[in-house]
């Protein structure tokens, strides 16, 4: 499979989307990422990676899942389009909606369902080394 693929599908199921940027179809802009998911797609843009802050534009295909994961850093979360489900520490399940936004505290186990396609942005602060990361 091509690194295109994915992406070529993503505008199949989302043709109300903007486009993405020619050097994302070819897989050469700095800062994009298709990311291996058990289910799902998943892609990341780097919008800003500096010492105090980091910020990445997120898509999310229906059906994926994010596995539960904790970082150093304070994030962030702020949907514009579709909805995820977040769940905090492995029981508490939070629907967010566009306009909606949540902070995760540092060292807090969290995870995300996606039940439909849903775009957002994710800050962390400071800086992740390795975000948006694999």
């Amino acid at each position: 499979m091509q690194r295109s693929d994915p992406l070529r599908r993503l505008k199949e199921l989302t043709p109300d989307l903007p486009s993405f940027p020619i050097e994302a179809n070819n897989g050469q802009i700095d800062g994009c990422k298709i990311h291996k998911m058990i289910c799902g797609t998943s892609i990341s843009w780097n919008l800003l990676s500096q010492s105090e802050i980091s910020c990445a534009k997120w898509y999310n295909s229906n059906g994926t899942e994010f596995p539960e994961h904790v970082h150093e850093q304070r994030e962030w979360v702020v949907i514009y389009k579709g909805s995820m489900l977040m769940t905090v520490e492995g029981q508490e399940e939070i629907r967010l909606l566009p306009g909606m936004s949540m902070t995760i505290n540092p060292n807090t186990k969290h995870s995300a369902r996606f039940l439909e396609d849903c775009w957002y942005l994710a800050i962390t602060v400071p800086k992740s080394e390795d975000f948006p990361h694999e």
